[in-house]
């Protein structure tokens, strides 16, 4: 997330359970790991986008109501 301001080794503080937003960071466990993405929203797909140009990886979890 170093186009975001998130450095290597900085601390970051979740909230646990807030409503995903569009253009808000969050903290996703994705395959076994933990990763830090900007969700964006839309209609009904929600993309996992990196900050980092190094990491082009967008997931997508279609949105459940």
């Amino acid at each position: 997330m170093i186009g975001a301001g998130i450095e290597h080794g900085d601390l970051l503080v979740i909230k646990k359970g807030l409503e995903p937003r569009n253009g808000k960071i969050t903290v996703c466990f994705i395959d076994g790991k933990f990763s830090v993405k900007r969700i964006k929203i839309e209609k009904d797909v929600i993309w996992l986008v990196a900050e980092n140009q190094k990491y082009n990886f967008f997931g997508n979890r279609r949105r459940t109501k």
